[in-house]
């Protein structure tokens, strides 16, 4: 049975790295940044423009689809990147098993079934220390 597994992180606790471990020995897709430009590839949103924004996302801020009565070209851009963000998610999980890294797809797929959330966190002495190594 395929399996989606998200991964949600706080900064610096190794979030990302232990995605790709588990997509490497899995043998199955690891998506993070790549979600910038699947994102883009319908030319409605440049990946330029998306990442410009995308870290200045916030859930509480944005509309659902339901409530939201305007067209897609007239929603302020914040609100068109999470939606074609969310739709990439949404067709990854679709085609198989997949590792995502943030990009809430957590809250995303949260009706998916087949869904493995996992949240890595650490100390912030830690997190601080490894962030300066690595990055």
């Amino acid at each position: 049975m395929n399996k989606v597994i998200t991964i949600s992180r706080e900064f610096g606790s190794g979030g990302r790295e232990l995605g790709m471990l588990i997509a490497q020995r899995l043998q199955i897709p690891f998506y993070d940044k790549e979600l910038i430009s699947l994102a883009a590839q319908d030319n409605t949103l440049s990946a330029e423009v998306i990442e410009q924004y995308e870290e200045h996302l916030q859930l509480n801020t944005l509309w659902s689809a339901g409530q939201n009565l305007l067209p897609f070209y007239q929603q302020p851009i914040t609100d068109q990147i999470y939606f074609r963000q969310c739709e990439t998610i949404r067709n990854l999980a679709a085609k198989g098993s997949c590792v995502i890294v943030g990009r809430c797809a957590d809250y995303v797929l949260k009706e998916e079934a087949r869904c493995i959330n996992l949240f890595i966190h650490a100390d912030l002495s830690k997190r601080v220390e490894r962030a300066v190594q690595v990055y």
